[in-house]
């Protein structure tokens, strides 16, 4: 049997951070079957996922039921794998017929029906019933896609367990088992003795650095990476990765650094729950806090750079803020939000934090002018004594 034990990692087999590096969703993978074949194992019996580091709830209750397909409300796990999603591409074909598609990773985790046809406009779409594999294709298409539609799948672990043992096959390592679930296994080997230890092979070990884990996670508003990290830190310090431990180890540090009870209700980690809470006073002591921090430069390092990077790589462009704002965007249903660092004209860093509520529907965009204009306000103050 093949053992892999997830630790929370969000960024394995992201495709959207591993083509950065020439690699792909499966690339990881594919290593290890070459380990194996190194080693002489060219057939394994059962792969066995172990994502007992986090709760089997992979799905927030509080996340808008209504988006539970894309992208930003995609399941978090102890294994995770392409961030949730098995992203798709489209081939047009005649007009009327079924269109073509691929999958990556390929994989027949999914049940797919293709009801969508080559017509004269873009409007694809899919279905998936909550908690189940089968994948409904709709809509027409009048053109291939130029980047992939990312859908979240059921069940992170086993997908990501499917797509292992697939990717063994693929690459000459036989499994002669099933894909299945055991959440005992890293408890399990970690009583082993010594002598019972030599009975067991490593095939390898994979690891993120946490910098890169947050730079993902900032830059690019990953909702899955925030996730896992809170339910990571629930693990590290209460033992369970869940909602409750992680967004109580995290209140529990606010009120650390002198944020008041009061001024916060934690409900997720990426914020999309409406039953979050967070005064602009916190974010900026926390903000305040990190740059006075030993991980000042990590930190910063991790936010938009405005113009540049990121959420931020077309906001501040043009003018004299830009390469000159650090910060983290936010937005749901209603709500925009800017906070992070100024580097002042006189050299120092100023915090800011804007959140905004009772955004109509459509007038984001008048928000972020809105935030970009208060910004520039301070930095003209910045310095001033005012």
């Amino acid at each position: 049997d093949l053992i892999v034990i997830g630790d929370g990692d969000p960024t394995l087999g992201d495709h959207e951070l591993l083509k950065r590096y020439g690699l792909d969703v499966t690339s990881t993978f594919a290593s290890w079957a070459g380990v194996l074949k190194q080693r002489g194992a060219t057939k394994v019996g059962d792969v066995i996922v172990d994502d007992g580091v986090m709760d089997g709830q992979f799905v927030h209750p509080n996340w808008p039921t209504d988006q539970l397909l894309t992208w930003y409300e995609a399941p978090v796990g102890g294994l995770n794998l392409n961030a949730g999603v098995l992203n798709f591409w489209i081939r047009a074909t005649m007009p009327g017929q079924a269109v073509g598609y691929s999958t990556n990773p390929p994989t027949g985790y999914a049940t797919i029906v293709n009801q969508c046809v080559t017509g004269s406009k873009d409007a694809v779409w899919f279905t998936r019933p909550a908690g189940a594999r089968d994948i409904t294709l709709r809509g027409e298409a009048s053109r291939d896609n130029g980047v992939p539609i990312p859908v979240t799948i059921d069940d992170p672990g086993l997908y990501a367990g499917t797509v292992l043992a697939e990717t063994l096959t693929a690459n000459g390592v036989a499994v002669g088992g099933t894909v299945r679930r055991d959440t005992s296994m890293r408890a399990k080997l970690a009583g082993l003795t010594d002598a019972e230890k030599r009975e067991w092979l490593l095939v390898a070990v994979h690891e993120t650095p946490l910098v890169a884990v947050l730079d993902r996670t900032n830059k690019d508003s990953m909702n899955l990476y925030a996730e896992a990290l809170c339910k990571r830190l629930g693990f590290a310090v209460a033992g369970e990765g869940s909602w409750k431990t992680g967004t109580a180890a995290v209140g529990a540090f606010l009120k650390s650094i002198g944020v008041g009870e009061g001024e916060f209700t934690l409900d997720d980690g990426c914020g999309l729950s409406k039953e979050n809470r967070i005064s602009a006073n916190a974010m900026a002591r926390v903000l305040a806090y990190d740059h006075a921090s030993a991980n000042r430069k990590i930190f910063i390092d991790s936010l938009a750079v405005a113009g540049v990077d990121g959420t931020l790589d077309n906001r501040f462009a043009g003018t004299d803020l830009q390469r000159r704002v650090f910060a983290k965007s936010g937005y749901v249903s209603g709500v925009s939000a800017l906070s992070g660092y100024i580097e002042g004209r006189d050299g120092h860093m100023y915090v800011f934090s804007i959140l905004m509520n009772g955004v109509p529907r459509g007038t984001n965009s008048g928000a972020k002018q809105l935030q970009e204009k208060i910004v520039a306000a301070i930095d003209r103050d910045a310095g001033s004594g005012r």
